[in-house]
């Protein structure tokens, strides 16, 4: 595959791999250009590169050496440059693995332990193989949802909860003076309590209005990177009416999310 032939880890975990996913630790960005399950061989390989997410079944690893541990398989893949790596496992993953995993930037899932390994590497290396053409075939039905929404006559919530589920993202709007007007969450909760996960903070918010004063337009069609996250304008009638964010912990938007 060539560089160009990447998706983001984010969007993996949306599209590809199994709902009970959970990333514990390294960058949600990490951008990935094709997987491999580990194969039991004598002794296990774990030969990887940039870019790889590396799948690992660790009941299949201890069949040919018994005493591996969770964080020595971090680090090998670590050392092997290994842009992510998925675990299914039974214990807890321990302390020092995802030390590990933040230390050298590795992006560290857990499946489900019922994940069929070959079925989610499958799925994994479709999905990139088929690279923009998937992802903007997705974007464009979202987009078909949202204008069918609206012709409906849909609440402005029914709008924003869309765009939540799709980007698996919380959305929020403020009004033309930096006042906050809804929220949306990805569970359908609209208005999250403050301290909530997905809520925005007093300091976030503060620094939002900051920032729409200085540079708010820079956001006039186009996708800004603002202290919420990511930010562009809702306009009516070509006058601007507010400001839609996506509330992000990342330094980067994929393509998909910006399509939507």
């Amino acid at each position: 595959m060539t560089d160009s032939n990447t998706v983001s880890l984010q969007y993996l975990l949306r599209t590809a791999l199994p709902p009970e996913t959970q990333l514990i630790a390294g960058p949600p960005d990490a951008q990935i250009s094709w997987a491999v399950a580990l194969r039991a061989q004598p002794p296990p390989t774990m030969n990887c590169t940039a870019a790889g997410l590396a799948l690992v079944q660790m009941d299949l690893l201890r069949s040919f050496e018994s005493r591996i541990g969770v964080t020595e398989v971090v680090q090998r893949l670590a050392d092997a440059n290994a842009a992510a790596v998925a675990l299914r496992l039974r214990e807890d993953v321990p302390p020092q693995a995802l030390s590990i995993a933040n230390q050298h930037n590795v992006a560290l899932i857990v499946l489900p332990p019922d994940a069929n390994m070959a079925r989610v590497e499958r799925e994994i290396n479709r999905l990139i193989v088929s690279g923009a053409a998937q992802v903007t075939q997705r974007a464009i039905e979202v987009q078909r949802e949202l204008v069918r929404a609206a012709a409906e006559n849909r609440e402005a919530g029914t709008l924003l909860q869309i765009i939540a589920r799709a980007t698996g993202k919380t959305v929020v709007v403020h009004d033309d003076a930096g006042v906050q007007t809804d929220i949306a969450q990805v569970s359908g909760q609209r208005r999250p309590a403050i301290g909530a996960r997905g809520a925005v903070d007093s300091a976030a918010i503060e620094s939002f209005q900051r920032w729409l004063q200085r540079e708010s337009s820079k956001a006039l069609h186009n996708v800004v990177s603002s202290p919420l996250g990511f930010t562009t304008t809702l306009q009516v009638e070509k006058r601007v009416a507010g400001f839609l964010s996506l509330i992000t912990g990342v330094s980067t938007l994929d393509e998909f999310d910006r399509l939507v």
